[in-house]
This record gives C-alpha cells, structure tokens and sequence, in this order.
C-alpha cells in the first residue's frame, strides 16, 4: 500500500509553512484555549487507574477529537462474523455519516469516511505486541496497516488516512 507518515521534518518545520499555523500565531487565543482544554481532559483522565482500551477511547480520545472539532464519527460495531475493523470512523460532515451509517455492512461505511481512528489502552506500546492480550495476535501498527489496506480497497483508493493512538501517542 502506498503511503508514508508525516515526516519529522513537517512536524518540526514545515507545519509553519501551513495557513492554518500562520493563523494561530496571529490569533494565539483559539490555540490557548484548546490547549487548556487538552490539560483539564488529561487531568480528569488521570483520575483512572490503569484505564483499558474501552475507557481510554471514552474518556480521553473522544472527548479530545471532538475538542478539535471532530463531531462527525461512528463508533464501529463488530459484526457476527467479528469483522477486523477500527474503533472509529471519521467523516468530513454530517451527511457523509448519514449515508455511512445506512449502509448494512461495516465495511462498506468505509466508502463514506475521511480517516479511520483505532485506540488502544492509555500507555499501551504501539510497535510491540501486547502480551496480555489472547485475542490479537499483531502490534498495534500492524493492526492499523491492515484496516488501511481494507479501507483503500472498499472505498476504491479514497480512504487513505488513519490514527493509532494509546491517548498519549
């Protein structure tokens, strides 16, 4: 599958180069305040002990998506044949989610979304297997590469983005 990560020299450098970092420097309030309200989730989060996957993507993940403004997403439900499939699916608006969630196959709301989300527990690593786990048998980036590769086919090569995270990576 073709595709590759930002590279650390967006992230560094050329972000700045961006309109919408441009804009936050000459605005610094909007920015302020979504930082303030990243820490105050991270802080109520903290109140957790040893959160699993369910609560991680509930009480942090979540909630910090829609503090960027993501409102539009689906939860993924397993299907009987327990489909391989991530947690969420993000879309552009409220329409693409509609039509999304009308279809009857899990997969097939892929066709509709902008970017595919899969958490794991708070702190969990993302390279490495986790060995308390029975059920999945790959890492966590592995596991995301292969939605990627199922999203790129259903959606005819337009869903081509997703996010890994463990709520601190």
């Amino acid at each position: 599958m073709p595709g590759q990560l930002f590279t650390e020299y967006f992230l560094s450098d050329g972000i700045r180069a961006t309109p919408e970092w441009r804009e936050s420097v000459e605005q610094p309030q909007p920015f302020a305040d979504f930082a303030r309200a990243v820490v105050n989730r991270f802080n109520e989060f903290g109140g957790y002990a040893d959160p699993n996957e369910a609560v991680t993507e509930q009480e942090l993940i979540r909630p910090l998506l829609e503090l960027l403004g993501w409102h539009d997403y689906l939860p993924q439900q397993g299907a009987a044949r327990n489909e391989d499939i991530p947690d969420l699916l993000l879309f552009a608006g409220a329409e693409d989610k509609g039509r999304a969630a009308g279809r009857g196959h899990s997969q097939e709301r892929f066709r509709d979304a902008l970017l595919i989300e899969e958490s794991k527990r708070f702190g969990l690593p993302l390279d490495n297997r986790d060995p308390d786990d029975a059920v999945q048998r790959s890492t966590p980036h592995g596991q995301i590469l292969r939605y990627l590769a199922t999203a790129e086919t259903v959606s005819d090569g337009r869903l081509r983005w997703g996010v890994l995270t463990n709520g601190g990576v």
